[in-house]
């Protein structure tokens, strides 16, 4: 089964969206998300939840490798569409971390905190946890660890790192952005593979780690 699907050199994983009640995944939304929201569910985003609802980590760990080799993607992205559900933390963290220790590249966007904070052990993978405000994203600051705050007129994602504001992504779906990311110094596109192999947008700083 085709769980990934893919654009420059990133390999995205997508589950539906909306709140769980009505078959979504989201069920860390809020409700300006919710109305800003263009995704739709749609049968192929089922058919990949329930993949990973009915399957051990193991077996899907060997399937995403699979597919990242056969589309030859540098990078695993978490959540174009959707997000962890509080009943999947455990099993996609644990995912996360086999794909990790596998050498792959993994990055993405979620609100669900728990999960985002088990990535942080995670090598060779940005998470970015997705808030509503400036304010929260500071109050991240001490932690070190990547947010992002959506503009939703403009479609971009302020990128935070140790509290401060330092990319723009967007120009596209809300979730990242996929067109061009802005940097005090300059204006890039912002496929997320590019951002990886110039080390910019959420890769900034990121420290690609090997096995001795």
């Amino acid at each position: 089964m085709k769980i990934l699907y893919h654009e420059e050199k990133t390999a995205y994983i997508s589950f539906p969206a909306g709140l769980p009640k009505d078959g979504g995944t989201c069920e860390f939304a809020t409700t300006i998300c919710l109305k800003e929201c263009p995704q739709e569910r749609n049968k192929l985003l089922l058919a990949t939840l329930k993949f990973f609802e009915i399957h051990n980590p193991e077996y899907i760990v060997k399937i995403i490798k699979e597919q990242v080799a056969e589309l030859e993607c540098k990078v695993l992205y978490w959540f174009w569409s959707g997000d962890c559900p509080t009943r999947l933390t455990t099993k996609i963290n644990q995912i996360q971390k086999y794909l990790g220790d596998a050498g792959i590249i993994q990055m993405g966007f979620t609100r669900n905190i728990e999960l985002w904070e088990l990535s942080q052990q995670i090598p060779n993978m940005r998470f970015v946890l997705t808030v509503e405000s400036e304010e929260a994203a500071e109050s991240f600051a001490e932690r070190g660890k990547v947010v992002g705050v959506p503009d939703y007129k403009k479609e971009t994602v302020r990128i935070y790192l140790e509290g401060t504001c330092y990319a723009i992504c967007g120009d596209g779906w809300i979730g990242c952005g996929s067109w061009w990311i802005e940097t005090a110094a300059n204006v890039f596109q912002a496929y997320c593979a590019q951002c990886y192999e110039n080390l910019r947008g959420c890769f900034t700083n990121f420290q690609l780690q090997t096995k001795p």
